[in-house]
């Protein structure tokens, strides 16, 4: 019996070892993981000629229907939804960790 009981302990001894060997092993791997830098977010697309047209065009109408200002209103256009497009990437960055 005591040869037994030996055997077991000595079994659950190593299985605890080996158990605290492998939870070191992961956790020195979850610690390398976790100073990693996240990826830059992506470049906001830029909008399509149809968008800016469809905008210059409201803008346009808003203005009263002028003649020979097209280009302005196109450059208004893509200027305004450049920058809209590019508050709306701001706002949905992910917060980062600062540890």
């Amino acid at each position: 019996m005591k040869d037994t009981a030996a055997v077991g302990l000595s079994a659950a001894v190593l299985g605890l070892e080996i158990g605290t060997e492998l939870a070191r092993k992961t956790l020195a791997e979850v610690s390398r993981t976790d100073h990693v830098t996240p990826p830059a977010p992506a470049a906001p697309e830029p909008p399509t000629e149809k968008e800016i047209s469809i905008r210059a065009y409201q803008l346009w109408e808003q203005a009263g229907c002028p003649e020979g200002r097209d280009k302005e209103f196109y450059l208004q256009a893509e200027k305004e939804l450049s920058e809209k497009e590019t508050l709306s990437s701001m706002r949905t960055r992910p917060a980062l960790n600062p540890e």
